[in-house]
C-alpha cells in the first residue's frame, strides 16, 4: 500500500514537471523587428541594429525608450548571436523579457557578457540591475547584476534564484556606470501554476489510482475477517 502511494506521487510530480516549457535563448534563429517595420532572422553571421523587440521561442525581449543604437545578433566580430543595448549617453530606460502569450514564467539563468563602455574593464562600480515583476505591474525583486568587462572573453553565468520564478516580466535596467550591456543565453520555463489542463487532469488519475488502492487493501481486510 504504502509503495503505490510513493508510486503515484512520483507519477505526479513527473507529470508536473513535463507540463513545463523549458527554453534557451541563445538569440540565433529568432526574428529582430527593426524601426520602420523591417524584420530578420539571425543566424549567427549578421548583426541588426535599431531594434525595436526581439522574439523567439515563445518570448518577447522590448528595448523600452530609444531604440537607434540597440543590436541582437554577432555584435561582438566573430562570435554567436547576443543581445546587445546601449544605456548611458544613449537613454535606453529597460530592456523588457515577457512570453508573447502572457502567461507566467520562470528565470533560471543568464550569461552577462558586459556593461561597459566599449573596450574598457569593469571597475566594480557598475550598477546593473535584474528586476522581476510578479503581477506585471510592480517591481517584486531585484538582483545587481556583476560587473563584466567589454566583450565575448569574460562572460558570466547568473542564477537569480527562488525570487525570480511565476513571472510576468523581468527587466533590466541600470544605473550608474553602465553605458551597455550583453547578455546571451537566457534560460526560461514555463512556471508550474501554469501547467495545462491535461496535466490537471492527469493528476487527479494519480490520485485515484491511490484511492482504488486503499479500496482494495479494505476489501481485502473484510474477506480475512469473514
Amino acid at each position: 500500500m504504502r509503495r503505490t502511494i510513493q508510486l503515484a506521487v512520483a507519477s505526479t510530480a513527473v507529470l508536473i514537471a513535463a507540463g513545463q516549457v523549458h527554453a534557451t535563448i541563445n538569440f540565433t534563429g529568432g526574428t529582430a523587428h527593426m524601426a520602420g517595420g523591417s524584420t530578420g532572422v539571425t543566424n549567427n553571421w549578421k548583426d541588426f541594429s535599431n531594434v525595436v523587440y526581439y522574439e523567439q521561442d515563445g518570448y518577447r525581449f522590448d528595448f523600452a525608450g530609444n531604440t537607434s543604437a540597440q543590436y541582437v545578433g554577432t555584435y561582438y566580430e566573430g562570435t554567436n548571436d547576443v543581445l546587445h543595448a546601449h544605456f548611458g549617453r544613449i537613454p535606453l530606460k529597460e530592456i523588457r523579457v515577457s512570453k508573447i502569450d502572457g502567461s507566467a514564467f520562470d528565470l533560471v539563468s543568464l550569461v552577462v557578457i558586459s556593461n561597459v563602455q566599449k573596450n574598457f574593464s569593469a571597475t566594480g562600480l557598475e550598477q546593473t540591475f535584474l528586476n522581476a515583476s510578479h503581477d506585471g505591474t510592480t517591481i517584486g525583486a531585484s538582483y545587481r547584476l556583476p560587473s563584466e568587462n567589454w566583450g565575448p572573453d569574460s562572460v558570466k553565468l547568473v542564477t537569480p534564484g527562488a525570487s525570480f520564478t511565476n513571472l510576468k516580466f523581468f527587466n533590466i535596467t541600470t544605473s550608474n556606470y553602465v553605458t551597455s550591456v550583453g547578455i546571451d543565453d537566457v534560460t526560461v520555463h514555463d512556471a508550474v501554476a501554469s501547467v495545462p489542463e491535461p496535466i490537471s487532469l492527469a493528476v487527479w488519475g494519480s490520485f485515484g489510482v491511490v484511492g482504488m488502492a486503499v479500496g482494495a487493501v479494505r476489501r481485502r481486510r473484510v474477506r480475512r475477517s469473514a
